[in-house]
């Protein structure tokens, strides 16, 4: 079976370099394809400069977004298997050849992640990726206006992240992320195709799990294809997020019972929830946290920009302190970072865990 790579650049050729590199030495890669979405003779002539005896690039005009952009590849190529890969993501090892195995024995998976570090010494691991249903979306809502229910959501989502942290057999998954995910073309052109053109950026990979499951196809996570995943969050971030999620919440959440549903919780009084135990200085250098004696022997370390920990990066480890790097602090520049420490298995009891909130 055939397959094709997919990169989208927006001024970011230095990055996409790597990407790209982390895939010509795989004998599962028979075509690379990157859009460039930059819209400059510059940055155009950078890229070519770069990678132009590796892949084969097209041009946009100009910046139409990450969905129409992938999409313009994917119609483009012809391979059986479409990988989409983020410039900040590499595939290391025998990755691409793992996830390409999945598909072949198993005609019913549509996609196929790999386990995703977020530092190149492969110490932390990123979460899970979130699957937006109406459970889900109910469940945020009301963790919103209960402090109760605000802990048991982030207990439970620790909990299946551990699951899938630890994993060494591959693993049915609720979605795959769109920034390093091996794909179907048959299952894609069976629900609809690849993205929705209507997202420009975000939400546009959790509408295609929605679709490939709708029609009856699987999404697996494969724990021994390893990738790295430079992810930045910053608050610009949070402004394109929100925008695909209004796109996300009017296609599948646009009916009167949604409507009413939904509506009837956020009229509920909020609640102050508290989740953590002590606020930090946010220094530009490294950190170092200790650890009480009962969790030395092993311990998990959670990162998140948010307050529930919903979602949160993940590193096992064991001993008296835990130390984070500055170039890791630094992805999260101008946001309140949260840090908890806790067993290094599954608990329901919240006392077991020590939170801290790094202010901006």
């Amino acid at each position: 079976m055939s397959c094709c790579a997919i990169l989208v650049n927006f001024h970011t050729a230095d990055l996409i370099e790597g990407a790209v590199r982390s895939l010509e030495a795989s004998s599962r890669c028979d075509e690379i394809i990157v859009v460039d979405n930059s819209d400059s003779r510059e940055e155009w002539d950078r890229l070519n400069s770069r990678i132009g005896g590796l892949a084969r690039i097209l041009s946009n005009a100009g910046n139409q977004g990450f969905a129409k952009a992938c999409n313009l590849a994917f119609q483009s190529s012809s391979s059986d298997y479409v990988l989409l890969l983020n410039p900040d993501a590499r595939l290391l090892g025998n990755a691409l050849a793992v996830m390409c195995t999945v598909l072949d024995n198993d005609p019913q998976v549509a996609a196929v992640g790999p386990k995703v570090f977020w530092d190149d010494a492969c110490l932390y691991q990123l979460p899970p990726t979130t699957f937006p249903s109406l459970t889900a979306v109910i469940a945020e809502r009301l963790a919103g206006r209960s402090q109760r229910f605000a802990i048991e959501r982030s207990l439970r989502f620790r909990n299946r992240a551990i699951s899938q942290w630890t994993a060494q057999r591959p693993l049915h998954i609720d979605a795959a992320s769109g920034g390093h995910v091996l794909l179907r073309r048959q299952a894609l052109l069976d629900s609809g195709g690849l993205f929705d053109p209507q997202f420009f950026m975000y939400w546009e990979d959790s509408d295609l799990m929605q679709r490939v499951k709708a029609a009856g196809s699987q999404i697996m996570l494969h724990p021994l294809a390893h990738a790295t995943h430079l992810y930045e969050h910053h608050p610009g971030k949070d402004s394109l997020i929100a925008q695909g999620w209004v796109t996300y919440a009017k296609k599948h959440f646009s009916s009167v019972f949604h409507h009413t549903l939904l509506r009837f919780i956020s009229i509920c009084p909020a609640a102050q929830v508290k989740t953590f135990d002590a606020t930090l200085q946010k220094f530009t250098e490294s950190i170092r946290l200790t650890v009480d004696p009962d969790l030395q022997e092993a311990w998990l370390l959670e990162i998140s920009p948010n307050p529930d920990f919903y979602p949160s990066i993940g590193r096992f480890g064991s001993g008296p302190t835990v130390d984070i790097g500055a170039e890791l602090i630094e992805r999260f520049s101008g946001c309140d970072l949260h840090l908890r420490i806790g067993p290094a298995h599954h608990t329901r009891d919240r006392k077991q865990l020590k939170t801290y909130r790094l202010a901006a």
